[in-house]
């Protein structure tokens, strides 16, 4: 099982913007932005953790033709996230969002085999740097966003959704 960084380090930037380019067609015109935050990847320090990188597609998958997975998951308690973290940590073995997380920790996440075979070290590192840079192409822009939204409680589904699980308490560097 490998982590995030190391997958950045098997791959080109060429590599992730065509991967990026077939996963997520509409982010074609941030071509510049994401290229940034990829050539950053490198000098950010990762924070190493339990909590794994999991790929939607990969779980279902896995469910249609075992009838269950490894990770205990079922397709009615699949996130609509297409990657998300799953903490074993804890009791009922949580998943989470990437949106938030910072990006130490996010580098820092194993990759079980399974999703690295499926999509590739430039697949995953494309997912997420999607992630990753949804509300921004710097960690700085990303945590003001994330202290709005909680600040505001914004109500989009997808803020909603990472609110009612107080995910900001675990990962929010501000003061409310």
């Amino acid at each position: 099982m490998k982590r995030v960084f190391e997958l950045v380090q098997q791959c080109s930037w060429e590599e992730v913007w065509e991967a990026l380019a077939v996963l997520y067609p509409s982010q074609v015109k941030s071509k510049a932005g994401y290229c940034r935050v990829f050539r950053k990847i490198p000098d950010i320090v990762p924070k190493l953790t339990d909590q794994q990188l999991m790929t939607r597609e990969c779980i279902k998958e896995e469910i249609s033709e075992r009838g269950s997975c490894e990770e205990g998951m079922r397709l009615d308690f699949l996130p609509d996230n297409d990657v998300f973290i799953l903490d074993e940590s804890t009791p009922a073995s949580e998943h989470y969002s990437l949106l938030y997380v910072p990006w130490p920790e996010l580098i820092g996440l194993k990759v079980p085999d399974l999703h690295n075979s499926r999509y590739g070290p430039a697949g995953i590192v494309a997912h997420c740097l999607y992630e990753m840079t949804f509300d921004g192409y710097s960690e700085k822009k990303v945590d003001w966003v994330r202290w709005k939204a909680a600040k505001d409680h914004i109500s989009s589904k997808r803020h909603h959704r990472i609110l009612k699980r107080n995910y900001f308490r675990k990962y929010c560097r501000f003061s409310l």
